[in-house]
């Protein structure tokens, strides 16, 4: 009965795996309508089911998710993250930090009035809208972070909370606890008013071949940030087109792209398809021993390299995430470049020398030289702990989030579209003048109000991989898609269907 137990939890994971790709599958469901596609995917309507929040510090909000992450799937409690990432000075368990904001530029700050200001730093977004240095170097004040979903098997004994958040929380006091609510929630088919049930599996992590003790692992997650060193241009950021909304709402693609619908795949096509943006990104994203570390280890016994480097061999940093990487002998398929997982595009993974996550043992062998000038096979059991990691999303942070508050005496109305947004309207503040003013939060913001002379400006693009784009499926609907829409480069601008 064991054994059957163990292949049943082996099993699902494998079919998981090769259903699709790493990613999120759908989000929560709202409505529902004549035709299936006006029911919730991944859309609901807005990508990933991405919010405002932008009256809370450093909060961004982000709604319930269904995830398949290396094959294990599991959903989330209701997200609202925060800007923080991976301590850069502690090597602790989970340690993190705040992201340090962009300052505003001195070209402001030296106008002499709120209205000169306000001026100054409508310039500025204007250079950012436009992808325009040439007068004032936008990229110094506007700065990218790549925001992104971690998970891990861990040997927790004690539930705990995945990550800071304002605003929601496990609502569990163990593991048991929130199983048993999970499956109040599946049998009944309510909902916990708060979101704040999550669904993490437990797995059996190994047996002891002698004593017969068995160790589990529980499942666990964490949304963190990560700083971009460099510029990301936004020419980089290639909108996917969701028929099943465009069809639903009738716009266009170009029209979708203002919306909260508009999701983005990040790719640099001057880069080679096995190294892209993503890769040199992720490279820079520790896993759970944080900044600083250096970790190596060997595949079978033999080493893996960096497969940033074309012309030469360099050893792998695999504490930091990565989802490929180089043999020194080409393999059964001719070649030395290797993908980790499968079949998936989607699954970077980090090595770690954290205790609290699950090892896997496997058994390690070098081959070293003796007297007779041949080789003595020596092996030995070893230790892998990993954690795994997709992208959710790009934000661009701007000068604004120094300030909770900022004059909007020009902007635009607000975006009321979606309930779960806490910031509802304006309010009033005395300014130094004397003088009552209307403002509003500058909080992080999927796409700013109308800024009079240059529009609205997405500051969030949703990159986040969906599971079902993996599966065969899928992309013989895509293929068929660009090839009925006639479009060699994807489909046009709109869709008319007769």
């Amino acid at each position: 009965m064991f054994k059957q137990n163990w292949s049943c939890l082996s099993s699902h994971g494998s079919r998981a795996r090769t259903d699709g790709d790493s990613g999120i599958k759908t989000v929560r469901g709202t409505k529902i309508g004549l035709k299936n596609y006006e029911a919730a995917n991944h859309l609901s309507p807005a990508a990933f089911a991405i919010h405002d929040h932008s009256n809370y510090d450093r909060t961004v909000g982000l709604g319930e998710l269904s995830v398949v992450l290396n094959g294990v799937e599991f959903r989330t409690r209701h997200n609202d993250y925060k800007l923080v990432m991976s301590s850069r000075t502690s090597g602790n368990y989970h340690a993190i930090e705040d992201i340090p904001f962009p300052d505003v530029p001195p070209e402001v700050l030296r106008k002499r009035n709120v209205e000169g200001q306000i001026e100054e730093m409508r310039e500025w977004f204007k250079a950012f809208q436009n992808q325009d240095k040439s007068k004032r170097d936008y990229t110094k004040y506007f700065k990218p972070v790549l925001c992104y979903l971690e998970g891990a098997w861990t040997l927790d004994q004690e539930i705990e909370e995945p990550f800071p958040s304002d605003r929601h929380w496990l609502d569990a006091t163990s593991w048991a606890d929130l199983y048993e609510k999970n499956r109040f929630t599946a049998f009944t088919g309510v909902k916990n008013r708060l979101e704040n049930i999550a669904f993490l599996p437990s797995t059996i992590m190994s047996v002891d071949p002698v004593t017969g003790k068995v160790q589990y692992a529980q499942w666990n997650y964490r949304i963190l940030c990560s700083p971009i060193k460099d510029d990301i241009p936004l020419a980089y950021f290639y909108q996917e087109d969701d028929l099943s909304f465009r069809v639903d709402t009738g716009q266009t693609i170009l029209e979708t792209a203002s919306t909260r619908a508009a999701r983005f795949k990040l790719f640099d096509p001057a880069r080679k398809m096995n190294y892209q943006i993503l890769d040199e990104i992720f490279a820079t994203v520790p896993g759970k021993d944080n900044h600083g570390s250096n970790l190596t280890f060997t595949v079978f016994g033999e080493e893996m390299f960096n497969t940033a480097y074309t012309e030469q061999n360099a050893l792998l940093n695999s504490a930091y995430y990565h989802r490929s990487y180089k043999s020194f002998k080409s393999g059964a398929g001719g070649i030395t470049y290797a993908a980790l997982g499968f079949n998936d595009e989607n699954i970077w993974v980090a090595q770690t020398r954290q205790p609290r996550v699950a090892p896997l043992t496997t058994e390690q062998c070098t081959l070293t030289p003796n007297k007779a000038n041949r080789f003595t096979k020596r092996c030995h059991d070893a230790e892998l702990r990993v954690s795994y990691a997709i992208p959710l999303e790009v934000i661009y942070m701007t000068p604004l989030l120094l300030i909770m508050y900022l004059v909007t005496c020009s902007a635009g109305p607000l975006d009321r579209s979606d309930p779960a947004d806490t910031i509802k309207s304006f309010i009033h503040v005395l300014a130094s003048d004397g003088q009552v003013k209307k403002v509003s939060s500058s909080g992080t913001r999927v796409i700013l109000q109308n800024i009079e002379g240059i529009g609205k400006i997405r500051l969030r693009y949703p990159i986040a991989p969906v599971h079902g784009e993996g599966s065969p499926v899928w992309k013989e609907l895509n293929a068929l898609k660009d090839k009925v829409l006639e479009s060699a480069e994807g489909p046009p601008p709109s869709v008319l269907l007769e």
